[in-house]
């Protein structure tokens, strides 16, 4: 009778998580098309101008993302971060992105939740596997400081995951024209 019901509470237990992965994926996505929408709405109330490169970035960006979405997750920012950290011309449209995106509050804004968005789904993708992490960590190690250097490389990796090439479409606005 004991292993049925380990049994049971563990099919329980596998069932959840998949429904709650679902669920995550799919309330994510839908932020991010209503942000999409909320950009464009800028557009046609001529708060921002459709020439404008960072208005392009963003919305190519954001339809990007909910197309690669359900590949996205902190493993793969892990390795497009380490990967493109030293990467010139990235750097380059990161920081021309930053200068760009000073000059109109309404884009950084929309920027600023595009990047939340895409973190939060990555945290709660992943909390199970941060959780035991952190107990694994905490426990054999006992080192605070060593757990909270590497969650910072985790939380680098995601905010420069909306600007890598590989998830967002910076390759397209590395030209000349858009450089500050």
């Amino acid at each position: 009778m004991a292993p049925l019901i380990i049994f049971s509470i563990s099919l329980l237990v596998y069932y959840s998580l998949r429904l709650y992965k679902r669920y995550n994926f799919r309330k994510h996505q839908l932020q991010l098309y209503a942000l999409r929408d909320e950009l464009r709405q800028l557009a046609i109330d001529k708060k921002v101008s459709t020439t404008d490169w960072v208005f392009n970035y963003l919305d190519s960006s954001i339809s990007k993302s909910v197309h690669n979405f359900g590949t996205i997750n902190i493993w793969y920012a892990m390795y497009l971060s380490k990967i493109h950290h030293l990467d010139n011309r990235y750097v380059d449209f990161k920081s021309n992105l930053e200068i760009s995106l000073g000059r109109s509050p309404d884009l950084k804004l929309i920027n600023s939740k595009y990047s939340k968005i895409i973190a939060e789904y990555i945290w709660h993708r992943h909390a199970l596997s941060f959780f035991v992490i952190h107990l694994g960590l905490t426990s054999v190690l006992n080192s605070f400081s060593f757990f909270s250097k590497n969650m910072k490389k985790v939380s680098m990796s995601i905010k420069n995951l909306t600007t890598l090439p590989e998830t967002s479409t910076s390759e397209s606005f590395l030209n000349k024209a858009n450089l500050c």
